[in-house]
Formats: C-alpha cells, structure tokens, sequence
C-alpha cells in the first residue's frame, strides 16, 4: 500500500540467501518488510562440530551418531532424494519439501528447503555471477547488476581468489576475502588439475 503518510509495504517470502536480501535493501530504502517462512528448526540438539571432517574422523568418538544418526537415519534407504547428502543432525533442512514443494519431473531435480535461512543457513553457498556475455544475450545492463553484486558481497563478505573460475564468481567485485584454505585432499586434487590445465 502507497500512500504519502505511510511507507511502502512488503511481503517477502522465504528467509533464506535471496529473501534476506531482498528484506534488507526494502528496509534500507525506507520501506515496511514482513517475512513469512516456514522456518523449520534443528530441534535435535545434534550440532555439528566445527572441526574440520579429518579431525571428527580421528578423534571424535561421537562420529557414528554424527555422521550416520543413533538409528542410522543419516543412511538414505531406497531412491536418493533431496537431503540425502545431509547429516542427520542437518535433516530439518528437508524437512517437508515432498509435502509443501512436490516437484515430480525427469529432468529437473531442484535443492529446495522450509529451514529458517534456508539452505544457506545449514549448508553455505556458492556465489556466481552472471558474464558479460551472458548480460549481452539477455539485454540487462552489466554496471547496473554489478552495483547489486557489490551490494551483496559488502554485507555478507565473500571469499575467492584469482582464477580461471574467477569470471563466473566474483568478476568486477571490489573487497573479495582471501579464499579459504583448500583442504589436503583437494589440495591434491587442484594440483592435477593445475598440470593438465592447459590441455
């Protein structure tokens, strides 16, 4: 509703990574936000350790109900669906998505979540932008997006480094954070790649 007295007022639907966002730069602009989410929760009380996957495998003696649940609910059993790839701990993240967001297709199997901060609120997330040339065929202004980027990578901090990705993600960026320490094993991996880059 518009009017001279009142400020704007919106509806944003979903917590997580694109509604947060979407709220915050309504609210900045002046504007009367309400936020409507499912908002599951992790009621469990199985948190996740912040040590790294090598340390819990070494030295945690918890790991059994950590990564494969005290039922072995973390096993998925029959069709591999969405949340299988989650510790049990993390299942509150698909909780409800056959009931509330049945998709049925052959060819399109979307990543979908009810959580409070949706999948990024458990899980984390990639950045990518659009290319230049992606922009061109689409007919949307570069700068103009650019300067939503930007916006994006000030409040919440994102990290990278100078790369042959570095087009797809964080071009044009201004304040990118050193890119995270790659782990031993994918350090193996990227050293590979590295030597068979140019071919």
């Amino acid at each position: 509703m518009n009017s001279e007295q009142n400020p704007a007022e919106f509806i944003v639907v979903g917590s997580g990574l694109t509604g947060a966002m979407a709220a915050q730069t309504l609210v900045e602009g002046g504007a009367q936000v309400l936020m409507l989410d499912v908002a599951y929760k992790n009621e469990t009380g199985n948190k996740f350790p912040s040590d790294n996957f090598l340390a819990i495998r070494q030295n945690n003696p918890n790991q059994r109900d950590l990564l494969l649940g005290k039922d072995y609910e973390g096993i998925p059993w029959g069709a591999i669906k969405t949340g299988a790839q989650l510790t049990p701990g993390r299942k509150y993240m698909a909780k409800g998505i056959e009931h509330w967001l049945p998709i049925i297709s052959k060819t399109f199997f979307p990543i979908e979540s009810l959580a409070l901060g949706g999948l990024g609120g458990g899980w984390g997330a990639g950045c990518y932008v659009f290319s230049g040339a992606e922009f061109e065929k689409a007919g949307i202004s570069k700068s103009l997006f650019n300067q939503s980027y930007q916006t994006v990578a000030d409040r919440i901090g994102i990290s990278g480094g100078q790369d042959d990705i570095e087009r797809f993600t964080t071009e044009g960026l201004q304040g990118i954070q050193p890119g995270i320490q790659v782990e031993e094993s994918m350090q193996r991996i990227l050293k590979k790649y590295n030597a068979k880059k140019a071919s």
